[in-house]
């Protein structure tokens, strides 16, 4: 009868065969996981620097409109007021 404990060169159990073929396939897609990474990080990348420019630029058009809102109302208000201390004073 044969030693279960000796080294045959060929794999004891269902266990040790899983265990070989995961890491050939592990060691046949490292480069394959490695560009999938690189490319998940640039997208990331590049689509925070899309949404920081879009917010950037959203905030300035904002910014744009809301003083000149601001400046507007001011000068109605100014034009409205002399109007009525004109008013007042004639009248």
């Amino acid at each position: 009868m044969q030693d279960d404990n000796e080294l045959r060169g060929n794999f004891l159990n269902r266990r040790e065969w899983g265990s070989y073929l995961s890491a050939l396939q592990t060691a046949a897609n490292y480069p394959n996981m490695i560009e999938a990474l690189k490319l998940t990080r640039d997208w990331f990348t590049q689509s925070a620097a899309d949404a920081s420019n879009w917010l950037v630029d959203s905030t300035t058009e904002l910014r744009d409109t809301l003083v000149g809102s601001t400046t507007e109302l001011r000068d109605t208000l100014v034009g409205s007021a002399a109007e009525l201390r004109d008013k007042l004073s004639t009248g």
